[in-house]
């Protein structure tokens, strides 16, 4: 009985990642072919510092207290797998993500260098994600912690919105299947914080 304890322990935590590279978001907003430049900076302490890796997402417990760090399922930067996602969304929603930057890691930053960095002649707006906080501490049910703010900028480098979400939500899962709230609980909350954001009529207005 320890035996298959012990193996089934094994199978759950070897399944643990979650994936943030296929989030769908539900836009208000049609782009109409507006070209629109792109950056997720992760900007959390803990990665800035070294002291995990760019893909951390968060920690599992098991039954015994157990816990172990858990990763994208891609094994890419995490800022860099929700900025994949942003972009699809946005290029689904009508806009023209032209100058999506490959930026996707941990680093300190410099809004202005961010831009030039993404920038290109024909954007109009720049959207700047920066994740301050983004992780979860998880056991059947979990909590997600996150502290997002999105810049948006125009063609002339100008702010025109800061936007901020900050909060700890619970998130549901299911006994019997322990990786669910990983696979589904977790993505789906995420997909529902960035979904908000650019639903705010705030950024709405900015990108029109």
């Amino acid at each position: 009985m320890k035996k298959l304890l012990f193996l089934f322990l094994v199978l759950i935590f070897s399944s643990c990642s979650v994936s943030y590279n296929k989030l769908e978001l539900s836009l208000t907003q049609l782009g109409n072919g507006r070209k629109i430049a792109l950056a997720v900076l992760d900007n959390r302490p803990y990665v800035v510092n070294g002291q995990k890796h760019p893909s951390y997402v968060g920690i599992k417990k098991g039954t015994f207290e157990n816990q172990q760090d858990i990763y994208t399922t891609s094994k890419n930067p995490l800022a860099y797998d929700i900025e994949v996602s942003i972009g699809k969304n946005l290029v689904n929603a009508g806009y023209i993500v032209d100058a999506q930057g490959d930026i996707g890691f941990s680093q300190p930053f410099d809004i202005n260098q961010v831009i030039e960095k993404i920038s290109s002649p024909s954007s109009e707006k720049f959207l700047i994600f920066v994740l301050d906080e983004f992780n979860f501490d998880a056991k059947v049910d979990g909590w997600l912690y996150y502290n997002v703010t999105l810049y948006v900028f125009d063609k002339d480098k100008e702010l025109l919105v800061k936007e901020n979400v900050q909060r700890k939500d619970n998130v549901k899962g299911n006994f019997w299947l322990p990786t669910k709230v990983l696979k589904e609980g977790i993505p789906q909350k995420a997909q529902q914080i960035f979904g908000d954001l650019l639903n705010r009529d705030s950024v709405t207005k900015a990108l029109r």
